[in-house]
């Protein structure tokens, strides 16, 4: 979809985190390809997707971090948090 260059810009990253085999990557490919697979095979480490909506005068950019569901990307979040890995890994079970 092409985006006007009149009006306001906003920029959103997103991280979608979530167990294993529950919809995230094809939530993301509805959302960035209008697309649907009945079978998605399963994500490797992250996928990293852009979708760019014009309404009305304003344009919203969207980076999407699609990640495996694993525990790991729980930590990581925790991480970035600036929370100790071994207290997330206490609080999730990893």
């Amino acid at each position: 979809m092409a985006a006007a260059n009149t009006g306001r810009v906003f920029q959103f990253k997103l991280v979608l985190l979530g167990d294993s085999a529950v919809g995230k990557s094809s939530l993301v490919l509805r959302f960035v390809r209008g697309q649907f697979f009945e079978y998605q095979e399963s994500t490797i480490g992250a996928a990293f997707l852009t979708q760019t909506v014009a309404l009305n005068d304003t344009t919203v950019k969207f980076e999407i971090w699609d990640t495996a569901g694993l525990c790991s990307d729980r930590i990581w979040l925790a991480d970035q948090r600036n929370t100790s890995s071994a207290s997330r890994r206490q609080s999730t079970g990893c």
